[in-house]
């Protein structure tokens, strides 16, 4: 029997982290917690790379620039490398889930072909995706907090949010407490079982 899977796709400092150990703290059933962040220290460092030009990036791009206000924005590009890799984030995330395991995974969903990938990966799987968000002067201000470097959270504001994803429940962080959150999630789950 497959394990349950919880993906929650969101902008940096939308609270994806906090919402998933409130769901580990909560949850009847033993749920991994399987991060991106924590799975990207496994990339060597020299295939994360900060550059000028996001255009010639082979692993993950960073770049460091600013909107038409001149707030800092820093970009983000996965090259052949990096696309390789988010790839191997979700077959990883699918492999838990074949072994039984309830698992909940995080992600930065910013381009439709990395849903498509994950939506056709877990066809037939007991897949729930879910969309966090918050005004972007919240997140800036979670992020100053946080001690991240300026503009993360701006530079994917727009990717992240820009397209249309299959969502079965949306929340927003700025009202909805992680504890709520987690028991909303946790409570689509128990009755689409």
């Amino acid at each position: 029997m497959k394990g349950t899977v919880i993906i929650l796709d969101g902008s940096p400092s939308v609270g994806k982290s906090t919402i998933s150990r409130e769901i580990q703290e909560i949850a009847e059933d033993p749920y991994f917690y399987f991060s991106i962040d924590d799975f990207m220290k496994k990339l060597p460092s020299r295939w994360i790379e900060f550059t000028d030009d996001l255009n010639y990036v082979n692993g993950l791009g960073y770049q460091l620039t600013s909107d038409e206000e001149g707030k800092p924005m820093i970009r983000f590009k996965a090259g052949p490398t990096g696309e390789r890799f988010i790839l191997g984030y979700i077959n990883a995330i699918k492999g838990i889930s074949d072994a039984g395991n309830p698992v909940i995974a995080d992600a930065i969903i910013t381009d439709p072909k990395w849903l498509e990938w994950l939506t056709d990966r877990f066809e037939g799987y007991p897949l729930f995706l879910i969309g966090l968000r918050a005004p972007l002067s919240v997140l800036e201000n979670r992020e100053k907090k946080r001690y991240e470097p300026p503009g993360m959270t701006r530079g994917r504001f727009d990717e992240v949010y820009g397209f249309e994803k299959p969502f079965q429940l949306e929340i927003d962080t700025s009202r909805t407490s992680p504890q709520k959150a987690a028991q909303e999630i946790l409570r689509l789950v128990k009755n689409n079982r």
